[in-house]
């Protein structure tokens, strides 16, 4: 892969990958189609995450980024608490010209999908933050609101 295509793999391409305990709960009783199975459940995912972007400002959207910038991410508490990080991060409302209270509190009041569709454009951000911030965030499926 180029260093262009470093956040996406080709399609068809032969991974080798740990099956930790979840992809290995989502295999049992798929020995014949492991492949096949992963890329299912991927979709569903995908599907699952674009249904519930949540709508923000782009500076709302930046302030979340920023504020998630390096935080841990990859549990169920993070994920339920990710309105916490919002809460505590100092200067983040001034910073970006936000109601940052009101921003915490919002995330705090999301249902999960939108929680995790959210940590997936932060994620895809940082993962372009070579890019213009803005190009960044459309190219993350960041849903701006004017």
């Amino acid at each position: 892969m180029s260093s262009k295509d470093s956040t996406t793999s080709k399609r068809g391409e032969k991974l080798s990958v740990y099956a930790g305990e979840p992809l290995a709960l989502v295999l049992v009783g798929h020995d014949e189609n492991r492949s096949g199975r992963i890329n299912t459940v991927c979709d569903r995912y995908l599907a699952v995450v674009a249904a519930h972007y949540p709508k923000m400002s782009e500076d709302e959207w930046m302030a979340t980024c920023d504020a998630l910038n390096g935080a841990w991410l990859r549990d169920d508490a993070s994920i339920r608490f990710v309105w916490a990080e919002i809460a505590d991060c100092a200067g983040l409302g001034e910073k970006w010209g936000i109601d940052q209270p009101a921003l915490a509190e919002r995330l705090r009041a999301m249902p999960l999908a939108e929680k995790v569709a959210l940590i997936e454009v932060v994620e895809r951000f940082w993962s372009r933050c070579d890019l213009d911030s803005h190009e960044a965030l459309k190219l993350a499926g960041a849903s701006i609101e004017a």
